[in-house]
Order: C-alpha cells, then structure tokens, then sequence
C-alpha cells in the first residue's frame, strides 16, 4: 500500500513538472518570439521582462515590454508596456485567422521626442508600415492573419522631449485608447498590420497632446 501511495506521489508530482514545465517553454518561446520579431519589424531593440501563460483561461500576459529608440535620439526608450494581457480564442491558432478577443495595455510610458521634422514615434511607425506594404520582407508568423476584437490602452503617460534637450521633457497623462473589430472582415490583417495600426493610433493621441500641451505652454 505504501509503495501505492508513494507511485501515485511520484506521478502526481511527474504530471505537475511536466505542465509546469511546459508552460515555463512555451512562455520562454513567444518572449523570444516577441523580442526578435519585435526588433525585425520595428528595426529598433525590442525587450520583454516576462510573458506568463494560462491555457486553461486562454490568457497571455506580458510584463515590461520596451521598445528602444531609432538612432539619432536621445531618451532612453521609446515606449515601455508595463502589463500587456491578451485573451485569445485558443482554438484559432490551428485556424487560418488568430482571433484576439481583448488586448489590453495597462500602463505605457511613452516618450515622444522630436528632432527638427521627425519624431522617435513616427519614425519606429513609418518603419512597420513600411514592412506591411512589402509582404516579401515579413516571417510567416509576421504575415499570418489576426482578428482583434478590442484594443486598448489605460493608465498611460507621455513624456514631451526635444533631442535638442537631451532626452529631457515634461510629462502629461495619456488619454484612454481603444480600437475595435481591426481584422475582423474576411482573412483578417497580419500581425505586422495590427502593430501598425495600434502604433499610428498611439501617435495621433500623442501628436493631439504634444500640440494642446504646447499651447498651454
């Protein structure tokens, strides 16, 4: 009977470091996904901090996700997502079209620097923009249709600089931002579309306060 209970121990315990373990991999393979193809198409460092994954809720969640500044500015970073949480309907990643029911960015930081006629934000947007229009430059994974049902972005704030100033600026809270049924027509948008549109949303908020904080100025 002990040697029952001690077999069925070692099982149970086998069984939970297999699922544990697997969902540590799984994690480990889209942070690295995140930060190579994020650095791909965005052609600046993209890093992330941590990516937990519940398969049984169908969530993703991505802690500290920062992307870096294109070169010739001077702030430390572009944006950083602090939380970034995903609900996916599980069943369509073996379907042609990933369906993302809600992506929801909980506090970004974001520093928009100007630098005589271009800014970091629109450079690292016309960037993936650029890639979307020329499908021959894109991953597979990159060009794979997605379906977002709701985006959007709380609790964030934008830092004003000039690289004239060194990176230096003043800070002002971002206004909420949501974007609904992006792809949600036919084959959907690929992945590099959906960060594009999320990116220019993101900018045209940000220029709206850039030009209202300099008039209050």
């Amino acid at each position: 009977m002990k040697k029952l209970k001690r077999l069925f121990g070692i099982l149970v315990i086998g069984g939970l470091l297999v699922v544990v373990g697997g969902r540590v991999g799984i994690a480990l393979m889209w942070k690295s996904a995140l930060e190579n193809y994020g650095t791909k198409v965005a052609e600046v460092p993209v890093t992330v901090g941590r990516v937990w994954i519940s398969p049984f809720q169908g969530t993703i969640q991505i802690d500290s996700l920062e992307l870096g500044n294109p070169d010739g500015f001077k702030s430390e970073r572009a944006l950083l997502a602090r939380r970034i949480n995903l609900k996916l309907e599980w069943g369509s990643l073996f379907r042609d079209k990933t369906v993302l029911r809600d992506l929801s960015v909980q506090g970004l930081d974001v520093t928009y620097e100007r630098a005589l006629l271009r800014s970091n934000l629109g450079v690292i947007s016309k960037t993936v923009q650029s890639k979307t229009k020329s499908p021959d430059q894109l991953s597979d994974k990159l060009r794979r249709g997605v379906q977002a049902d709701l985006v959007s972005i709380s609790d964030g704030n934008v830092n004003l600089s000039a690289t004239i100033l060194g990176g230096r600026g003043i800070s002002l809270s971002l206004p909420a931002l949501q974007l609904k049924n992006l792809g949600a027509d036919g084959d959907g948008i690929t992945v590099a579309e959906l960060v594009s549109e999320i990116l220019r949303a993101l900018l045209e908020n940000v220029v709206t306060l850039s030009s209202s904080g300099t008039t209050e100025e």
